[in-house]
């Protein structure tokens, strides 16, 4: 057996690793405590962290120091609910669906965050607490990501790469010919599954500077 100390509420005393402790149904210690699954590290020093409500709705966002411990509130899901509410065409389902499901897109810098709500994207200004529409479409944006300096966005819709220009309200498209067998900037299962990882769909890449993106196309055509 391997000798290793065991952190218990009663006692700091050094114990046996056995295979009861390790396996035993009503013996086994939990080694595992309760880290949090949507812990996000902003820098070597800090990372985000949502708080939760008893039905696992979120209820504010939090920038934690690793080292002490120390909080600071970034914006509340009440704050976003009040600037929705502005909005016309959002429902108080909308809302509701919003708040208990989506996920959040936060840039570098922490000043600004992307959600989706009904296949379009929106920005809310944590600074100002507005928010406001970026996309009116049929169709669904995926793979969005800032760029590094926070000033655009970039998305796939329909197969093909957009970017959107954040301080002109403004969207380009990077190509034209993604359909059922071109796909642009975003990997099959194949390649998720097996060469980028389990679950990481994306398949372009921002400049460090924000002015390029690398893509990679995969063609099925026959």
């Amino acid at each position: 057996s391997i000798v290793a100390s065991l952190v218990e509420p009663v006692s700091t005393q050094k114990r046996q690793l056995s295979i009861d402790v390790i396996f035993d149904p009503e013996r086994k210690i939990d080694f595992h405590g309760n880290p949090s699954w949507d812990l996000v590290w902003t820098d070597n020093d800090h990372y985000l962290l949502w708080t939760r409500h008893n039905d696992n709705s979120k209820n504010s966002l939090l920038k934690v120091n690793a080292k002490s411990g120390s909080t600071q509130t970034l914006l509340t899901v009440e704050e976003i609910k009040l600037a929705l509410n502005e909005l016309p065409g959002v429902s108080y389902e909308d809302i509701q669906n919003l708040i208990r499901h989506s996920t959040y897109l936060i840039d570098a810098s922490q000043t600004a965050m992307v959600f989706e709500l009904d296949n379009d994207l929106f920005h809310y200004d944590i600074k100002t607490a507005r928010v406001s529409r970026l996309t009116q479409t049929t169709e669904t944006e995926e793979e969005v990501s800032f760029s590094p300096n926070g000033q655009m966005l970039a998305f796939v819709r329909a197969h093909n790469l957009y970017v959107f220009d954040l301080n002109h309200r403004l969207e380009y498209t990077l190509t034209n010919d993604g359909n059922d067998s071109i796909r642009n900037g975003k990997l099959d299962w194949v390649y998720q599954e097996e060469i980028y990882g389990r679950g990481n769909f994306r398949g372009y890449w921002w400049s460090p500077d924000s002015k390029t993106i690398a893509y990679l196309q995969l063609d099925d055509t026959n």
